[in-house]
């Protein structure tokens, strides 16, 4: 089992979203961001804090996600 499935597990369970293949690339800089940000290495502690603050797990799907306005923009050009 990857470190990263309990991350997998949340997004999915919360968001619907499936990371495999590409996406887990993304999911690893997220990971890694979200631990520089809240200074916590432990898997543990980390989905902790993600569960628990809303602002938090926000930003961090955003980092997993394509903002939608780069595809209206591209339409515009």
């Amino acid at each position: 089992m990857s470190a990263f499935a309990p991350f997998k597990t949340l997004v999915y369970k919360r968001c619907g979203l499936h990371l495999e293949g590409l996406a887990e690339a993304r999911l690893l800089r997220a990971v890694t961001s979200l631990q520089a940000i809240t200074e916590l290495t432990d898997t543990t502690q980390l989905l902790d804090k993600l569960t628990s603050d809303p602002t938090l797990f926000d930003q961090f799907v955003s980092q997993l996600t394509v903002n939608e306005t780069y595809f209206v923009a591209s339409l515009m050009l």
